[in-house]
Parts: structure tokens; sequence; C-alpha cells
């Protein structure tokens, strides 16, 4: 009996913390869902890295900091939160849910906010999601996109030949632009394979597999996202069209990648410990 309560006791600050953690997570996303700065990557961004951070929250001993601190980590946690209010974009956006963690981190006081230095790392992801426009720039894939776009129109049969980064089909001609090279789906899923790598004791050759298995099934996902588009167009589905490239069911593409990429990943999740 008393080793029941024990466990039991134990298991309240973590459920407090992870609680809190998924409470603010949603604040947080649905201020940039609504947010006309925010794009799909971004908010998924949000979600995601909330959604992880209150699963690896681990246990503890319930600490509450003094009273100056409970106040200062309300306040930097409402800050965050506020600072996605304003619709226009602006660089503080991307650390906003690692600030609100850093809030509730010092609400626990500054001992107990050490220890949440794994998940508080969780919170940095929305500043490689989308990834930033230099890094776009510099590593922009938008030929190969094209290239393996055209590809997976072939195997549909669907007539199509590539002219640099334009696909042309019989009756339009789509431009695969840097925005749509599938960077942000491979750091997406780059990110998703770290995490793992975080939480989970893993073998060097474990963690390669992520990695490459992260980069092609990004990168052949976002192809097929963008043949998806051509074909959409070319047949003068415009509606169709706009809600698979930036409507409300855009963001099922970054779902699909991440349950495709979990099916390479699962004798790696299942046979590797988790951190302690």
């Amino acid at each position: 009996m008393g080793e029941a309560q024990v466990g039991t006791a134990a298991g309240q600050p973590r459920l407090r913390v992870s609680v809190a953690l998924l409470g603010v997570g949603a604040v947080q996303t649905l201020l940039a869902v609504r947010s006309q700065f925010a794009t799909d990557d971004f908010w998924f961004a949000v979600a995601l890295c909330w959604l992880l951070a209150a699963v690896a929250a681990g246990p503890d001993q319930g600490e509450r900091g003094a009273r100056g601190w409970r106040v200062a980590g309300a306040i930097l946690a409402a800050a965050a939160c506020l600072e996605l209010v304003p619709q226009y974009y602006h660089p503080l956006h991307r650390f906003a849910p690692f600030l609100a963690g850093a809030g509730i981190a010092l609400f626990r006081g500054p001992r107990a906010a050490v220890r949440c230095s794994r998940w508080l790392a969780i919170l940095i992801l929305p500043l490689a999601i989308p990834p930033p426009l230099a890094v776009r720039e510099l590593l922009d894939p938008s030929l190969l996109t094209a290239a393996a776009a055209r590809a997976w129109l072939g195997a549909a049969g669907v007539p199509a030949w590539r002219e640099g980064v334009n696909l042309h089909l019989p009756s339009s001609v789509l431009e695969v632009e840097s925005g749509c090279s599938g960077l942000g789906q491979m750091a997406e899923l780059l990110v998703l394979a770290g995490v793992a790598t975080a939480i989970l004791r893993t073998t060097a050759s474990q963690k390669l597999w992520l990695l490459v298995t992260a980069l092609a099934v990004g990168f052949a996902g976002n192809a097929a996202r963008i043949a998806t588009l051509a074909w959409l167009a070319d047949r003068g589905a415009l509606e169709q069209f706009d809600r698979w490239h930036q409507g409300a069911v855009a963001p099922l593409w970054s779902v699909a990648a991440a349950a495709v990429a979990l099916v390479f990943w699962m004798p790696v999740l299942l046979s590797s410990p988790r951190r302690t």
C-alpha cells in the first residue's frame, strides 16, 4: 500500500508538468494557426514541439520555486504567448515556444529548471521548421525535386516533361519554387529523428538509419506532393489545388510523411530503451 502511494505521488508532478506543457502549447498553436504570418510548417512545428516536450517531461519531486521565481516564470510564459498575437512576422515568433517553456521551468525554481533541459531543447524546433530563408536559398534542391516529381508523374502514367524547375503537362506548366523544394519536409523529419535520438539510447548505425530515412522520406514525399499538385492544376481543379497546396488539408502532407517515416523507424524505436 505504501509503495502504491509513493508511486502515485511521484507520478503526479510529472502529470502536472505535462498538463502545463500541453495547455500552453495549445494556446500557442491556436495563436500560430490564426496568425497571417504562419505557414503550415510553422504551426505544425509549434504543435509538434509542445507535444514532444510533454512526452519527454520526466518525473521530478514536484518542486515549486519561491514566489519571485513563480512570478517571473508566469510573466515569461504569458509574454511568450502574447508574442504570437500580432499578425505579422517577427523573428521572436520562432523563440516563442522555448521562452514559454523556460517560463514553466522557472515557475518550479532554478534547480528544477536545470532538470528540464531535455524537453526545453525540444522547444527550439520552430527555429528549424521551416528552415530560414538563407538556408533554403543555399541548399535549394528545386531541380532535383522537379526531376523526382516528373518521375512520380511518369510512374502514374501522366504525360509530363521537365525543363529546369518547370514541369510541363499537356495543359499547364508548374514551376517548383524554392519554398516547395522539400527542405521544410526534410527538416521536419530530421527534427523528429533528432528528438528520437535524444529520448532513446541508439547506436551509431541506428542514428544513421534515422537520418537517411528522414531525408529520403521527406524528399520523396514532397516530390509526390508536387506531382499531385501539378496533376490537379493540369486538370483545372484549381480549388482542389489551393486546398492541397496551402489550404486546410495541406498539413496532411506532413502528417503522412511522418507516418511513413515512423514505419521505417519502428524497429529502432521498439528496440531502443528510453534514456533516464
